[in-house]
C-alpha cells in the first residue's frame, strides 16, 4: 500500500473519542486468577487480573510484565486471561509483551471501521509476533461483539496475513540451501571432544553437564528446552550381553498441544553413556528431581562451550544448527519423511521433506561436480516416471563411436546391432 493512500486511509478513520476508547467497551468477563505451568522449570505461577505486574516463567527464566496503569491495564489483563489460559508459558509470555509495547496500535485497529480494517492492517501489523497478538484481539472483539465488531466480521479479521507463510518459506528456503548444516570438521571436533571426556574420571561438575547436554544434543537432535526438562525418572540405566552400560533417556516432544504431548525414547552412544550416568548420580547426590542444574537454554549451551573450550575445541555452532545437522544427516543416509519426521518429534512431514530435498540438491551438485552427462539425467528422469526420447538418448552419446552403452541402454548405428 503506497504512503498516499495509507495516510488517505487514515485521515478517513473516525478517531478514537469518536466510538468511546476500548477500555470503556463491554467485553466478556475474565476469570480473576489463571494456573500456569512451566514444565521446563517446573514452576508453577497463579495470574491475578487484579495484580499491575505478573512475573511469568518461562524456559527456566522468568520474565516480568508491567501493564499500563489503571483501565488500559485491566483491559490488557482481561484480554490475556481471556485469549491464553490455555497457552504455553511462553506463548502467553510473548502476547502480553505485545499487547503492553503496541498497545496504541492495537487500539487504532480496535476502532477501525470493518470495512476500513484491511486498508490500514498493513501499517501496523509488521511482525508475525504482532499479527499473531492483534488477530487474537480482533476475534475475541468479534466473539463478545465489542464496540461495531460482530459475528459476521470474523471472516474478514480470519482472513487478514499474518506474514507467517513469509517466514516459513524463508525457513525452509535455508533448509533446502543446507545453510544450517554444521561442517564436518565442527561435527569430528564434538565427537573428540565427547570420546576425550567420557573417559576422564575427573572433571567440573558443570563441565560434566555441559558435555552431557552436548551428547544429547549431537546425537539425537533435540531442544536445549527438552534437555532440560529431563528429570532423573526419565533416565534407565543397564548392562547389555556384553555387560557393558546401557542409558535410554525419556525426552518430551516439544511444541505440542497441551494434552498431546509424547516421549520420544532414545539410547545413548554407550561410549557417552557414562557422562549421563555421572551427571545423574550428581543430581541424585544432591537431591534434584531434574537433571539438569542449568535454569535456562543459554546457561546449558554456555556449559557445553566452557567443556568444549577445556579440550581446546570452540563451539562456534549452536543447539539449533545441530538438530538440523541431525535430520540432515538421515535425510542424507537414505531415510523416509516419517522417520526424520519422527527423529524431530514432529506431527507433520513438512520440514522432513525439506531435508530429503536438501539432499536431492546436494546429490544433483555432486553429479555435476562429476561430470555426469545429460544422458545420465535422462536416464536418472526414467525413476521419476518420466520418459527419455530416442533423440535425447541420440544427443547424448558421442556420435564418432559405433556403439556405445550407458547406465544399462545402448546405442548404435546399425540397428541390429544394438544391445541392452
Amino acid at each position: 500500500m503506497k504512503a498516499a493512500e495509507v495516510s488517505a486511509a487514515m485521515s478517513a478513520l473516525p478517531e478514537i473519542g469518536a466510538l468511546g476508547v476500548p477500555e470503556d467497551w463491554t467485553w466478556p468477563p475474565a476469570p480473576q486468577t489463571v494456573h500456569i505451568y512451566d514444565k521446563y522449570s517446573d514452576v508453577s505461577t497463579v495470574l491475578r487480573l487484579a495484580d499491575e505486574n505478573w512475573m511469568i516463567p518461562s524456559k527456566g527464566d522468568e520474565s516480568t510484565i508491567r501493564f499500563a496503569p489503571g483501565k488500559v491495564g485491566l483491559l490488557q489483563r482481561r484480554i490475556v486471561l481471556l485469549t491464553q489460559a490455555s497457552a504455553t508459558t511462553g506463548t502467553l509470555r510473548r502476547f502480553a509483551a505485545v499487547l503492553v509495547r503496541d498497545w496504541d496500535a492495537l487500539r487504532r485497529l480496535l476502532v477501525t471501521p470493518p470495512h476500513a480494517l484491511r486498508d490500514v492492517w498493513e501499517k501496523y501489523a509488521t511482525t508475525v509476533h504482532k499479527t499473531g497478538a492483534f488477530k487474537a484481539v480482533l476475534k475475541l472483539a468479534c466473539r463478545g461483539e465489542v464496540g461495531h465488531w460482530t459475528q459476521r466480521h470474523a471472516a474478514l479479521v480470519k482472513s487478514l496475513d499474518t506474514l507467517a507463510n513469509e517466514g516459513v518459506r524463508r525457513r525452509t528456503s535455508a533448509l533446502e540451501g543446507r545453510q544450517k548444516v554444521v561442517g564436518p570438521a565442527m561435527q569430528a571436533a564434538i565427537v573428540q571432544v565427547l570420546d576425550t571426556v567420557s573417559t576422564i574420571d575427573e572433571m567440573l561438575e558443570l563441565d560434566v553437564e555441559g558435555a552431557a547436554a552436548l551428547a544429547l544434543i549431537f546425537q539425537h537432535g533435540v531442544r536445549p528446552v527438552q534437555v532440560l526438562c529431563l528429570k532423573v525418572e526419565h533416565v534407565q540405566f543397564f548392562k547389555d550381553v556384553r555387560d557393558d552400560l546401557t542409558c535410554i533417556v525419556s525426552f518430551h516432544a516439544a511444541k505440542q498441544e497441551s494434552g498431546k504431548e509424547w516421549e520420544m525414547v532414545r539410547q545413548v552412544k554407550p561410549e557417552w553413556a557414562p557422562l549421563i550416568a555421572r551427571l545423574h548420580a550428581t543430581a541424585i547426590a544432591y537431591g534434584r528431581r531434574r537433571l539438569f542444574s542449568a535454569l535456562g537454554p543459554s546457561t546449558l549451551w554456555n556449559r557445553a562451550r566452557a567443556a568444549c573450550q577445556r579440550q581446546g575445541v570452540r563451539l562456534t555452532c549452536s543447539a539449533v544448527a545441530l538438530r538440523h545437522s541431525a535430520a540432515q544427516s538421515l535425510a542424507d543416509a537414505g531415510h523416509s519423511r516419517a522417520s526424520i519426521q519422527k527423529f524431530l518429534g514432529h506431527t507433520m512431514d513438512t520440514t522432513a521433506r525439506a531435508y530429503i530435498k536438501a539432499s536431492l540438491h546436494q546429490a544433483e551438485l555432486i553429479n555435476t561436480a562429476l561430470g555426469a552427462s545429460k544422458l545420465y539425467g535422462a536416464i536418472l528422469s526414467i525413476a521419476d516416471s518420466t520418459f527419455v526420447s530416442e533423440e535425447e538418448i541420440q544427443g547424448g552419446f558421442n556420435r564418432s563411436s559405433q556403439h556405445l552403452n550407458r547406465g544399462g541402454v545402448a546405442w548404435c548405428e546399425v540397428q541390429s546391432r544394438c544391445i541392452g
